[in-house]
């Protein structure tokens, strides 16, 4: 996630463009589903060919960002070491070794966790390819809410 201003949403595509032709398919492969903070998500497996994409993508787009995320700026005022840095550094957290690849389903009002949590399929449903790279806009707990644009990464 970063903070952009309208001019370089234009640099932004040009650059995850390039970076989708030089990409092969990842393989996501299910860590576990974890419940904190009434939201719901399952967690994926950092591997190396995922870490090495999220270091390349935050190192080009890194010189373009506008900025910091509100809500790390808020976090500011209660965070330390690594993820402070990292907000400071590249406007969010979740950066090198925070690393959280995970899809979120949702925030709950109320905690759900147990019954949640026991109705859920077999983690491994949520396994498989990352066939693309996509820009999606923010909602307000973090979650994408509109696809902006996606390119197809290479194949095998």
């Amino acid at each position: 996630m970063l903070q952009l201003d309208g001019a370089a949403l234009e640099k932004m595509q040009e650059v995850l463009s390039e970076i989708a032709k030089k990409t092969q398919k990842l393989e996501g492969m299910v860590a576990d589903y974890k419940y904190v903070n009434n939201y719901l998500e399952v967690d994926y497996v950092i591997t190396p060919e995922l870490a090495a994409l999220q270091k390349q993508v935050v190192a080009k787009l890194n010189t373009i960002r506008s900025g910091i995320i509100d809500k790390e700026k808020a976090r500011l005022t209660t965070s330390s070491g690594k993820e402070r840095e990292n907000i400071l550094k590249y406007g969010y957290r979740w950066i090198g070794e925070l690393f959280n690849p995970h899809v979120t389903f949702t925030k709950f009002k109320d905690n759900n966790q147990e019954s949640c949590l026991q109705t859920l399929p077999p983690k491994d449903v949520f396994a498989g390819e990352f066939p693309a790279i996509g820009i999606y806009e923010m909602g307000d707990h973090g979650t994408c809410v509109k696809e902006i644009a996606r390119w197809q990464v290479q194949g095998e």
